[in-house]
């Protein structure tokens, strides 16, 4: 076969064209998650430093919205059942997640959640944990 030939080279575009629409197919918007007055996103930042994902949840756009931000430490604390060690917002199962609170320059706030328990703890900065966006859900609608 000449791989010049035109009737190869039509149905190579066409499988190109078709390979791009299933990689787009297969992209799903984040899901918004109602809870305490508050909207989550389910699209999870992850390995970023405090200031890292402080700029990941100024850049989010999910749903449209342009308001989203980090956490607080009470907000991040809220969603979990702290006896069964679950999210409400289901966080996941493992993981290391940033809230907006600082203990001093170089420490930030951290939950860390795993299988049946979770801690509020302080770390420094640099490290790499993930983060969900949250945004208030007072009326004002920033999209």
């Amino acid at each position: 076969m000449n791989i010049f030939d035109e009737d190869f080279l039509g149905k190579l575009d066409k499988l190109v064209e078709l390979a791009g629409e299933l990689k787009n197919a297969s992209k799903q918007e984040p899901k918004l998650l109602i809870y305490n007055n508050l909207m989550w996103s389910d699209s999870i930042g992850k390995d970023l430093t405090f200031n890292e994902a402080k700029g990941y949840a100024k850049k989010c756009r999910d749903g449209g919205y342009s308001d989203w931000r980090v956490p607080t430490a009470k907000e991040l604390a809220d969603t979990i059942d702290w006896e069964k060690g679950t999210s409400a917002v289901g966080i996941g199962s493992t993981g290391y997640y940033w809230s907006s609170a600082q203990y001093d320059g170089a420490a930030g706030r951290f939950l860390s959640f795993g299988s049946g328990y979770s801690n509020m703890n302080y770390g420094p900065k640099a490290y790499g944990f993930s983060v969900r966006c949250v945004r208030d859900l007072d009326g004002k609608e920033q999209r």
